[in-house]
């Protein structure tokens, strides 16, 4: 029994075919499932330390790497925001643990809420970490910084630094990021999967209850961004609010 819950603890990776997709997945713990989605373009290694909170606290990760990130592939040449949600609605029947909370950081809360619309069954409830979308940036399209990088991948730190990423609080440190792994063009990909799919259609994660966390150190447009987003799910039921102090996109370089 021992070693059962020790290796239970260890994480697990594996590559799971979803139609013509493949994608990469780290598994860790028992208990109640928990999907984690990262950020457009990146990886999940920086999910690390929340996976192992929450195998610590009984659940079960699934952390997703999705098409373009790691070893994930599949196409997405006319890909929509439908087939990025169908790739983990895909993982979460091939590894028979639904119905699972999903946890969505930036566009990955995006394919969250959108899988929660498409296949309500598959899901429990929905986590949004540093959400946005509801209104258009005032320079240029989203993914504008990304568009300059000459490197085919880069560390997230390199991403703030060079490419002039607004992913990190004043206060917090670009070194924190440097484990973040980062696919430019992979990023702008992502971000072009929800072109053709209406915000209205996956805005409000259909029926799932919702528990909602915002940064609070944004600069005061993206916090008035986020306050207005917050009002919006706040009418939804089951929704909860939560303003993290001290940080911008839910990255921090203090330990908590």
């Amino acid at each position: 029994m021992g070693s059962t819950k020790r290796e239970a603890g260890l994480p697990q990776h594996r590559s799971i075919d979803v139609g013509d997709a493949t994608l990469e997945c780290t598994l860790c713990g028992s208990g109640a499932p928990v999907v984690l989605l990262a950020n457009a373009g990146c990886s999940t290694g920086y999910f690390d330390h929340l996976a192992r909170a929450l195998v610590t606290g009984g659940f079960q990760t699934i952390s997703i790497n999705m098409r373009g990130v790691g070893s994930s592939c599949g196409s997405l040449d006319g890909a929509t925001l439908h087939d990025l949600a169908g790739d983990v609605a895909g993982v979460i029947k091939a590894i028979g643990c639904g119905p699972a909370h999903l946890v969505g950081h930036a566009f990955g809360n995006r394919i969250a809420r959108c899988l929660a619309v498409d296949q309500p069954p598959l899901v429990r409830t929905v986590t949004l970490l540093a959400a946005g979308g509801l209104i258009a940036p005032p320079t240029g399209p989203i993914g504008t910084h990304f568009r300059n990088a000459t490197q085919a991948k880069m560390n997230g730190s390199d991403c703030v630094t060079v490419l002039g990423a607004r992913w990190l609080s004043p206060a917090s440190d670009p070194k924190i990021l440097a484990h973040v792994e980062c696919w430019p063009a992979v990023f702008i990909a992502h971000l072009a999967t929800s072109r053709n799919v209406p915000l209205e259609y996956w805005w409000t994660a259909g029926t799932a209850p919702l528990l909602v966390i915002q940064g609070s150190m944004m600069k005061r447009r993206r916090r008035g961004m986020a306050m207005r987003c917050a009002s919006s799910w706040a009418s939804g039921c089951g929704s909860s609010i939560c303003l993290m102090p001290g940080t911008f996109c839910c990255w921090n370089s203090r330990k908590r």
